[in-house]
Parts: structure tokens; C-alpha cells; sequence
């Protein structure tokens, strides 16, 4: 442990990676909240925010290529610089109260190419600071500071907001995410064999090759699908907001409380797994995962008790975490060092399935309503897991 702290560079990394993290999600709790109070439907809120997953969708697999390429810190500072551009831009015209639903789909469109252009590359950094050996320990460690960040922000968020109302929340993620771009530049730069910018043809030929590689390798294929597999998790975030307003009759502030409790879950399944070490059928703990995260969003969605929907994100923030971390390695270990960057990037493509999962929900919920939009994609999520623990033999060995 003390070795993996000592590392040059990686708490460094693990403030930027929790910054990211936490400003990402009171980001999309401000941002969520803000379009149900501007067009009062879970639709919309899908819509707008399913924006930033379709750009990165569009730009995921040549970030993977430019993470094999070209010096990773460098391509993450840009990144990380014009996402907190993008966040400074949009808090100042919420503060100004100069805001519309258009500003939002263009910062969201823009969020999500600053993304896609250095995530790969953030990614995959964090394994050239700390190697495969100390890989999965430095994941869990990660994985626990980014859920302390999540954990804290958003209930600091749901306390500017009762003195400064929603603008309040998306001034504290413009400052979050500056913290996450400052903290890139005392991480060392590694050096990469694979450093020059070759040709187009050249660098075409290699995103097919990370394509090829995702999905014709016996397992990882499957890691991929769990990957997408993600969508269904995206389908219950436009919904989640409007079931806190109007069936717990809780306000802007108590939704992010909510949020805040499922990230104290995160915490303490991250907390757990470090402790423990590392897990050697990583699949079937994914697949249980799956299952228990479900099951904690479906009381979430089934109660009109505050308390029991607390419980149901605390359980859902546990197991989401442990969703999150298994995934994470797997996506990283798995696979040969040469198309790791470019397998990253295809993962990237996969995680962005979001965008159809937040158009999904929100047209569920108001179709079918609020619960059943929470409980289908549950259902589904776990199902789609079985049939990948199940067929794949190459899988259940990870």
C-alpha cells in the first residue's frame, strides 16, 4: 500500500480522477434538475443529457488511438482544461440567469468531445504510473477517493443550493472540475514507444485493429458487451430525478442528498475490496453485482418511504461501485499492452451506449410511468449479465 501511495505521480492522479468523477455527477444532478424544472419531463431530461454521451459515442475510439500515440498527460490536459472551460461557461450563464435548454445541448455536445479526446488517455495513464501488478489495488483505491469526492460534493451542492439555488451547484462543478485539470500537471510524463503522429491511413487502420481486437478475442468481447451493458444504468438516470420531486416530494437539494448516500455506498464497497485485495473471478463478482445494484434501485423505485429509497441507493452505490471497478480492470488487463489505449477507446464507445439508455428510460417513464421505467432496465441489466456469464467459458475464467 504505502509502495502504491509512493508512486510518482499517482495521488496526483487519484485527485484528479475523483475531482472528474464528482464533478461529472453534480453536473448531471444540477443539469438533470434544472431541464425537469425548464420542461417538467423525464424525456427531456434524457434527451439533453443523452448529448454529451452521442459526442463522446462519436469521438471514443480515436481518443483510444491518440492515448496510443501521442504523451497521455499532455492529451489529458487539454482535455481536462477545455471540460472546465465548458463548466465555467455554463455556471456563469445559470448564475446569470441568462441559461436556456440550447446552452445546454451545446455544452453538453462540447463536454462530451473534451471527454472522448483525453479519457482513453487519462485512463490508460493510471497503468503506466502503477503497472498490471499493482493495477487492481490502485483501481479499488482510485474507485474509494472518487466515491469520497461523490459522496461529499453532492451534499455540498444540496447546501449551495438552499442559499444560492441550482446556480449555486454548477458553480461548485466548474470549481471541481478546475481542481481535477490542475492536479493533471505534477503527474511525470512516460515516455511512449509509440509516440509519433503517423498517417491516416495508418491511424484508421489501427482503430479497426482496436475494434477487431474488442470483439473477435474469445472474453474480452463479452467484457465489451458488459460494457454496453451500461445502457441500462443510463436508461434509470432521467427518471430518478422526477421520481425524487414527485413521488418522495423531496427538492433539489434532497436529490442530491439522495445521490449523496448512494456515493457513501460507493465508498464503502470500494473500502471493502481494497481491503480484501484482489478477486480472482472477477466475472461472477460483476454478474452478483449487477444483480444487487438492481435490486437496489428497484426498492428505490417501488417505496414512497424517504427512508427506504435511502437504503435502496445506498445498496445500488455499492454495488456500483463494485460494477465500476471490475470493469475498469478488466478493460485494462485483459487485453495486450499494444491496443490497450485503443481498447480503452472501444470501451469508451461501449460506456456511451448511456445516451440510448437515457432516451430509453425517459420515453419509458412517460409512457409506462416512473416505476416501471426504473424496474424494466433492471430486469434487463441482470438478465443481459447472465447470458454473458453463462455462454461465454473465455469470460467466466476472468
Amino acid at each position: 500500500m504505502l509502495k502504491l501511495l509512493r508512486t510518482d505521480g499517482f495521488l496526483a492522479y487519484v485527485v484528479a480522477n475523483g475531482a472528474t468523477f464528482a464533478g461529472f455527477q453534480v453536473r448531471n444532478i444540477a443539469q438533470s434538475w434544472l431541464i425537469l424544472e425548464l420542461t417538467n419531463s423525464s424525456f427531456m431530461v434524457g434527451v439533453i443529457n443523452s448529448m454529451t454521451h452521442f459526442a463522446i459515442l462519436i469521438c471514443s475510439v480515436p481518443g483510444g488511438m491518440i492515448a496510443d500515440r501521442i504523451n497521455r498527460k499532455q492529451t489529458s490536459l487539454i482535455s481536462k482544461f477545455g471540460i472546465s472551460l465548458v463548466a465555467v461557461v455554463t455556471a456563469a450563464l445559470v448564475f446569470t440567469d441568462y441559461i436556456q435548454l440550447w446552452h445546454l445541448v451545446i455544452t453538453c455536445i462540447l463536454l462530451g468531445f473534451a471527454l472522448a479526446y483525453g479519457n482513453a488517455s487519462f485512463e490508460a495513464l493510471m497503468f503506466d504510473l502503477v503497472g498490471r501488478v499493482n493495477f487492481y489495488r490502485a483501481v479499488s483505491f482510485t474507485t474509494i477517493i472518487s466515491s469520497v469526492f461523490s459522496a461529499i460534493v453532492p451534499i455540498i451542492g444540496g447546501l449551495l443550493v438552499v442559499s444560492f439555488e441550482i446556480s449555486g451547484m454548477f458553480i461548485l462543478v466548474a470549481i471541481v472540475y478546475c481542481v481535477s485539470w490542475l492536479s493533471i500537471y505534477p503527474i511525470p510524463s512516460v515516455s511512449r514507444r509509440n509516440s509519433n503522429i503517423s498517417s491516416l491511413r495508418s491511424a484508421l487502420r489501427d482503430m479497426r485493429d482496436g475494434i477487431k481486437y474488442s470483439f473477435k478475442t474469445p472474453g474480452v468481447n463479452w467484457v465489451m458487451v458488459m460494457v454496453a451493458g451500461v445502457m441500462f444504468w443510463g436508461a434509470l438516470q432521467p427518471v430518478i430525478p422526477a421520481y425524487t420531486r414527485d413521488v418522495l416530494g423531496m427538492g433539489a437539494a434532497g436529490y442530491a442528498y439522495m445521490m449523496g448516500v448512494s456515493s457513501i455506498g460507493s465508498v464503502v464497497a470500494a473500502l471493502v475490496v481494497f481491503l480484501i485485495g484482489d478477486i480472482r473471478k472477477k466475472s461472477l463478482m460483476l454478474v452478483v453485482s449487477v444483480l444487487f445494484y438492481s435490486i437496489g434501485v428497484v426498492i428505490f423505485g417501488v417505496t414512497t418511504s424517504i427512508y427506504i429509497a435511502y437504503f435502496g441507493m445506498f445498496l445500488s452505490g455499492c454495488a456500483g461501485a463494485l460494477i465500476i471497478i471490475v470493469l475498469f480492470t478488466l478493460v485494462q488487463t485483459v487485453v495486450d499492452e499494444t491496443v490497450r489505449g485503443r481498447v480503452v477507446g472501444v470501451a469508451q464507445v461501449g460506456m456511451q451506449l448511456l445516451g440510448i439508455g437515457y432516451l430509453a428510460g425517459g420515453l419509458i417513464a412517460e409512457i409506462f410511468g416512473l416505476s416501471l421505467a426504473i424496474i424494466i432496465p433492471a430486469i434487463l441489466w441482470v438478465l443481459l449479465s447472465i447470458l454473458a456469464y453463462g455462454v461465454s467459458r473465455e469470460f467466466r475464467s476472468f
